[in-house]
């Protein structure tokens, strides 16, 4: 992971998270770290695994943030990640698409 994106913070994401699912802020901003990581994997290699359930969450919480999210998106990957939720066992593709 780049180091700007390492250096990237959004403690309203992150207060919103720990307020809303009662978690300490340490462990909501450990998800929040958690999910940049997957997002950056995810741009290195498309078929990588799903997020864990937890990392999905602060990663819906973040994308309700849309400015935030767009920005950020725009900024470190130069391209708009989209999260198509869904349930594997109703048989669909589970995957992030992106959008030039």
């Amino acid at each position: 992971m780049e180091l700007a994106l390492q250096d990237y913070q959004n403690t309203p994401v992150v207060s919103r998270f720990a307020d809303r699912h009662q978690v300490p802020m340490e462990r909501a901003q450990e998800l929040f770290e958690k999910m940049k990581q997957f997002l950056a994997t995810y741009m290195e290699n498309p078929q990588a695994d799903s997020p864990s359930r937890e990392i999905d969450e602060i990663w819906h919480m973040f994308i309700l943030h849309t400015k935030d999210y767009a920005d950020f998106c725009s900024k470190y990957f130069g391209v708009f990640l989209h999260h198509q939720p869904c349930d594997a066992s109703e048989g669909k593709d589970c995957t992030t698409t992106q959008v030039p």
